[in-house]
C-alpha cells in the first residue's frame, strides 16, 4: 500500500542539530516527498536529490545562503536562511520572499493552509500558504527541537528543551492556522529525554529516538522499542530502525522479529514502495545503495554449551515443582540449562544473545520471562519441542524486576515517580501501571493476599512492603508496609509457608502475610528456605560451613546437618523431597536430590540423619565421636590400628588403649610394631637393632628422645604435643633444629617464594623411569598450566595461596580423563609457620571421555611440620617440609584418608613427595618466574586454585574410584 506524500514526508523531518550530533556538520536537513528525497546542505549551500521512483539523481538545487531549515510541500521549497524564509519553485527555481523572523529558525512545517517557521520553539509564525501573509505569531511556553508537523492530527510536536524534566509537547493547530495551547503528555517526562520525533505513516502514533512511542492524540504512552535508534523508516507495514551498522525491523507490536548488518553507517535508509535505500554523504555529495531486504533474519544465539562439562554458576534459578524441571540462568555463558529432578541429569539447553538482568517462570503461561537492561521482555515457551528466545513486550526503561503473579506478568522500571509497576496478560498487554512504588532487590508474590511483597532497596531506612495485584483483573490496588520501618526487618530471601500466612525473612522473623507484623522467630538467620509439606527447612550459614536444618511446628530446631560442601547453596520444596544447588565455583552447580523418607540400608534411620547411610547402624554408635559411625569406619578407636587388624589379633577396636599394650610381651607396644611392620603376636619378631627404632611408633627414634624432657621414647603421644606451648609440636622442633624444652619464636614464611610458577622445566629421575614437568603462564594474571608427562594441571596463585582448578590427562586405558576441583583444591597456602596449619575443602568431580564420572569430596590440612636446608645444583636452598592429610569422601562414606609428605625448595619448588619417594630432582630450567597474582578471591573453606608438582595424589585417588565398574556419579540421592 502505498502511502500519502505527506504522511511519509512527516517521519522524514529531521531538524539540523540531530544531525550534527553524528558529524555531518554540512548537512541541516532530510525531507521526503512524492518519492523523491531532499538533503539541504550548507556550505556549500544546496539542495541534493534523489528520486526513489526511476532511482536516478536529480539536478541540484542550489542556494543563494546559508539555509538553517527547509521543508517540501507540493511543487514548492520552503527554506530558512537563519531569520529569512522563502519559498523556491522547484521547476523554475525561482525565489519568492516570504517574512524575515525576530529569532533563528531551526524548522519549517507545512501543515494544512498554513507556513509555520519555528523558531527554536521560542515563537513560532504562521504565515498563509497562498500569499504569505500573517496568521499570527505565538510565542511558546518551552523551548524545544526534533518537532514535526502533523496535518492529519492538525498540529505540531516537539521535545522540549532547556528544562527539567524534559517532555514531548502539542501544539494543535485551528482550522484557520491559529495555534492553541500548549499541551505536554501526562507522563511529564517520565521516560528518557529525546532529540527527534517520527510520526507514523497513518500519524496516529508518535516515536521519539529514544524509542518511545506515544499516541498522537492525547500523548498517552503508547510502547516502548526497548532502546534508542539513529534513524527510521517504514516498509511494508513494519518498522525499521537503524542502530549504528545495523537495521532492526520490529511488527505491528513494536517486537523486534528481524535484524541485518551493514557494511557501513549510512546518513539515511528511507524507503520507497517495497524498496529500501540507504544514503551516505561524502564533502557534501550522495551516494545510494539498495538493501537486499532477504538479508533481514530472526537474531539467533549461539550453542549453549554442555551443562554437564561447563564451568557455569547460575545466576537465576527458577523451578517448576509441577514438572521437576530446574532452570538455571547463566549470563556468562549466554544459556538456560535443564535439570530433571526426575531423571536427576540435564535435559536440554537454550542459547541466549544477550545477559539477562531478571528471570521468572510463570506456571499459568508455561514460559520463562526474561528482562533486560534496554527494556526488553522476552519469553521463552516451555510446551515447544525446541526451546527458543522470543520477544513478548518492552519497556520503556531497564527491566528492575520480574515476578509470575497469576495469569498476569508483574514488572518494574524506573519510569515515574521512583519507580513503576507494571502487569501484561499472556499476550504482552499492558493491563495496568502504578508509579511511586519501590524497585526491590527481589519480589514474592502471594496468591492467597493477591499481593507482591518486596523492599524498598536503596532506600533508608529499608522495610518490607507490599502492592495488592488482582488475580482476576490484572489491576493494582492499595499499598502498605511492615509496621516497624526498619533494616533490620527487611533481610532477603522471603518466603511464604504452603497456606500463605506467613512470610519468612533471612533475619529469621516470621510475619503475618497481611499485617507484617511478628508472630514468630527461628533461633539463627537464614540463607534460604523450602516447606516439604507443613516441614519447614532452611539454610544457614554456621562457621563458615551452609547447613540444613529442619524445624518442629512451634520452631524449636530439630536437625542440623552439614552436607554441603558450598556456602552458596539453595532449597527448593519438590513434593516430599527438597532439590539442592551447591554453587561450586568451578565445573557447574552441584544439584541433588534429597530424600527425607529414603533409608538406603534398611535401619530404620533417613539416610540424612544417618552417620553410616550405606551401612545398617540403627544405633548409630560412634565411638571416636568423628562424622562416620562404628559401622562405616575403619579405626573406630582412632589408636592407630585398623579395626580389621586389631580384631585380626583379638583387640578390641573400641578400646584405644591397647594400642600402647604389648600383647606379645616382646617390650615394643602394639602400636609400634604395627608401624614398623613387626608381628604384634609373635615375640620373636620385633624391630630390635634397628638405630631408627621407633619404640611407640610416634616417628621419632628412641635416641631422640631421650636427649630431651619433652619426648618419651614410650609415649606415643608426645611427638604431637606442645611441651613448651610456643605452638609448634615436639616433632616439628626436633627437625628443625628447635629445642621443644624451650618456648621459642618461629619466623613466617612465604612459601610463594618456595612455589615459584612460570615458564620453569622440572626434570625427575627415578630407578624404573624419568619423567619432566613445565609451568607456563597462561591468559589471566595469576593464571598457569602445570604441564606433566600425559597431561596437564590448571592452576591460579590468588594471595591466600597456590591452588589447583583442574586436571587434564590420558589415563592407562587410554580414555580422556577431566578433573574439576570445585571451589579449587589448596596446594600450599601463601604463609606458614612452624606448627601453624591451613584447611581447605573442595568438592572433586571426573569426567571421561566428556562424560560425568564420580563426584567426591576432598578435606586438605596442610601444616608446616618442619625447617631444613638442602643443596639444589651445588647451591644451599631452605627448604620447607609440610604435612599434607586428605580424607575423601562419597555419599557420606570415608574412601581414603591421605597422609602426603611434601618438600619445598626456595626458588625451585617441590623437590620430594612421600607418594613417589624414589623421584629424583635431577635439573630444572628458570626462564622466567610469573609472581602475578589472580583477580579473584575464594573463601577459606573452598579456595579456588592450583599448584605445581605431580598432582599424583588427587589423580591416582580418583582413577581408584572410576575403576569401581566406572559408574556414572552426577548428583546424590539421599
Amino acid at each position: 500500500m502505498r502511502h500519502s506524500p505527506k504522511a511519509l514526508k512527516a517521519f522524514f523531518l529531521v531538524c539540523f542539530c540531530f544531525f550534527s550530533t553524528v558529524s555531518h556538520a554540512a548537512l541541516v536537513d532530510i525531507d521526503q516527498d512524492d518519492g523523491v528525497i531532499y538533503f539541504t546542505f550548507a556550505a556549500p549551500n544546496k539542495v541534493v536529490r534523489y528520486d526513489m521512483v526511476s532511482q536516478s539523481m536529480l539536478s541540484d538545487i542550489p542556494l543563494n545562503n546559508v539555509p538553517t531549515a527547509a521543508e517540501i510541500q507540493g511543487n514548492n521549497l520552503y527554506v530558512a536562511y537563519r531569520r529569512s524564509a522563502y519559498a523556491i519553485d522547484l521547476d523554475s527555481q525561482t525565489p519568492t520572499f516570504i517574512a524575515n523572523t525576530g529569532e533563528d529558525m531551526t524548522a519549517l512545517h507545512a501543515v494544512g493552509n498554513a507556513l509555520y517557521l519555528v523558531q527554536g520553539f521560542n515563537r513560532v509564525m504562521a504565515r498563509n500558504l497562498s500569499d504569505y501573509t500573517l496568521i499570527e505569531e505565538k510565542t511558546v511556553f518551552y523551548r524545544g527541537t526534533g518537532s514535526v508537523g502533523s496535518p492529519a492530527q492538525s498540529a505540531l510536536y516537539y521535545r522540549s528543551d532547556g528544562t527539567s524534566p524534559s517532555d514531548i509537547v502539542k501544539i494543535p493547530l485551528n482550522a484557520d492556522g491559529t495555534m492553541g495551547s500548549d499541551m505536554d503528555s501526562p507522563a511529564h517526562g517520565d521516560y528518557p529525554s529525546a532529540s527527534q520525533l517520527y510520526l507514523f505513516p497513518d500519524e496516529s502514533r508518535v516515536l521519539d529516538d529514544q524509542g518511545i512511542l506515544y499516541f498522537a492524540s492525547d500523548l498517552t504512552y503508547a510502547g516502548s522499542l526497548a532502546g534508542a535508534f539513529d534513524d527510521m523508516t517504514f516498509w511494508q507495514g513494519d518498522l525499521l530502525v537503524r542502530r549504528g551498522n545495523t537495521v532492526h525491523q520490529y511488527n505491528n507490536a513494536m517486537l523486534e522479529v528481524a535484524q541485518m548488518g551493514l557494511n557501513q553507517q549510512p546518513l539515511k535508509i528511507a524507503s520507497h514502495g517495497s524498496t529500501v535505500f540507504a544514503f551516505f554523504e561524502n564533502s557534501s555529495q550522495i551516494s545510494v545503495e539498495i538493501l537486499d531486504l532477504d538479508s533481514l533474519a530472526t537474531p539467533s544465539s549461539g550453542e549453549p554449551p554442555n551443562p554437564e562439562t561447563s564451568d557455569f554458576i547460575p545466576d537465576f534459578i527458577e523451578f517448576d515443582s509441577q514438572e521437576g524441571l530446574l532452570y538455571l540462568a547463566d549470563r556468562e555463558t549466554l544459556a538456560i540449562h535443564v535439570w530433571s529432578a526426575e531423571t536427576q541429569t540435564y535435559v536440554d539447553s537454550v542459547g541466549l544473545l544477550n545477559p539477562p538482568t531478571w528471570m521468572t517462570h510463570s506456571p499459568a503461561h508455561g514460559r520463562l520471562y526474561l528482562g533486560y537492561p534496554s527494556g526488553k521482555i522476552s519469553q521463552i515457551i516451555l510446551s515447544t519441542e525446541t526451546l527458543l528466545e522470543t520477544p513478548f513486550t518492552n519497556l520503556p526503561q531497564s527491566v528492575l524486576g520480574l515476578e509470575s503473579a497469576g495469569d498476569y506478568l508483574f514488572a518494574v522500571d524506573a519510569s515515574g515517580a521512583w519507580e513503576r509497576f507494571y502487569s501484561f496478560d499472556a499476550y504482552g498487554t499492558m493491563v495496568d501501571s502504578v508509579e511511586w512504588r519501590h524497585a526491590s532487590s527481589e519480589y514474592l508474590w502471594n496468591p492467597v493476599t493477591e499481593r507482591i511483597y518486596h523492599f524498598r532497596s536503596g532506600t533508608s531506612p529499608n522495610d518490607i512492603e507490599w502492592s495488592e495485584l488482582s488475580s482476576t483483573t490484572g489491576l493494582f490496588g492499595s499499598e502498605g508496609d511492615s509496621p516497624y520501618h526498619s533494616s533490620g526487618y527487611a533481610a532477603a530471601p522471603l518466603h511464604f509457608d504452603p497456606a500463605g500466612q506467613l512470610l519468612l525473612t533471612g533475619g529469621g522473623r516470621l510475619h503475618d502475610a497481611y499485617s507484617l507484623a511478628e508472630l514468630n522467630y527461628l533461633s539463627n538467620e537464614i540463607t534460604d528456605a523450602a516447606w516439604t509439606g507443613d516441614t519447614l527447612h532452611t539454610i544457614a550459614a554456621v562457621d563458615g560451613n551452609a547447613v540444613l536444618q529442619t524445624w518442629s511446628d512451634n520452631y524449636e530446631l530439630l536437625e542440623e546437618n552439614s552436607i554441603f560442601d558450598a556456602l552458596d547453596t539453595r532449597i527448593l520444596a519438590y513434593g516430599a523431597h527438597l532439590v539442592a544447588i551447591e554453587m561450586a565455583a568451578s565445573g557447574g552447580p552441584d544439584i541433588s536430590l534429597l530424600d527425607f523418607t529414603a533409608d538406603t540400608d534398611d535401619d530404620g534411620l533417613f539416610d540424612l540423619e544417618d552417620n553410616c547411610p550405606n551401612t545398617a547402624n540403627a544405633n548409630q554408635d560412634n565411638h571416636d565421636g568423628d562424622e562416620f559411625g562404628d559401622a562405616c569406619d575403619n579405626d573406630s578407636d582412632n589408636d592407630g590400628i585398623p579395626d580389621t587388624d586389631e580384631l585380626a589379633v583379638g583387640l578390641d577396636p573400641f578400646d584405644s588403649a591397647d594400642a600402647q599394650e604389648d600383647l606379645d610381651a616382646d617390650g615394643y607396644s602394639n602400636l609400634s610394631e604395627y608401624l614398623n611392620g613387626t608381628s604384634m603376636t609373635d615375640e620373636e619378631d620385633y624391630p630390635a637393632g634397628d638405630p631408627n627404632l621407633d619404640s611407640d611408633g610416634d616417628g621419632l627414634p628412641d635416641s631422640l628422645e631421650d636427649q630431651y624432657l619433652a619426648l618419651d621414647p614410650y609415649n606415643p603421644d608426645d611427638a604431637s604435643q606442645d611441651y613448651d606451648g610456643d605452638g609448634a609440636t615436639n616433632a616439628s622442633e626436633v627437625a628443625s633444629g628447635y629445642n621443644p624444652d624451650v618456648s621459642d619464636d618461629f619466623p613466617t614464611h612465604n612459601t610463594m617464594d618456595f612455589f615459584p610458577l612460570g615458564d620453569i622445566t622440572w626434570v625427575f629421575s627415578d630407578p624404573s623411569d624419568g619423567y619432566q614437568f613445565r609451568s607456563e603462564s597462561i591468559s589471566g594474571a595469576g593464571m598457569f598450566k602445570f604441564i606433566f608427562p600425559n597431561g596437564d594441571d590448571r592452576l591460579v596463585r590468588r594471595t591466600t595461596g597456590v591452588y589447583l582448578l583442574e586436571s587434564r590427562f590420558v589415563d592407562s586405558e587410554g580414555d580422556r580423563i577431566r578433573i574439576t576441583y570445585g571451589d579449587g583444591l589448596l596446594m600450599i597456602p601463601s604463609s606458614l609457620e612452624l606448627g601453624t596449619s591451613v584447611s581447605s575443602r573442595a568438592t572433586l568431580s571426573s569426567y571421561i571421555n566428556g562424560r560425568q564420572g564420580n563426584q567426591v569430596n576432598f578435606t586438605t590440612t596442610i601444616e608446616l611440620i618442619e625447617e631444613s636446608t638442602t643443596s639444589v645444583d651445588g647451591e644451599p636452598r631452605a627448604v620447607l617440609v609440610t604435612l599434607r592429610q586428605t580424607r575423601i569422601t562419597m555419599d557420606g562414606q570415608l574412601l581414603d584418608n591421605t597422609i602426603e609428605i611434601e618438600a619445598f625448595a626456595e626458588g625451585v619448588g617441590r623437590i620430594y613427595s612421600s607418594l613417589d619417594p624414589d623421584a629424583e630432582l635431577s635439573a630444572y630450567n628458570v626462564q622466567q618466574v610469573d609472581n602475578s597474582i589472580s583477580s579473584g578471591s575464594a573463601s577459606d573453606d573452598s579456595s579456588s586454585g592450583g599448584g605445581g608438582g605431580s598432582m599424583s595424589w588427587p589423580i591416582l585417588a580418583l582413577l581408584f574410584m572410576m575403576g569401581w565398574g566406572r559408574r556414572r556419579f552426577r548428583f546424590s540421592t539421599n
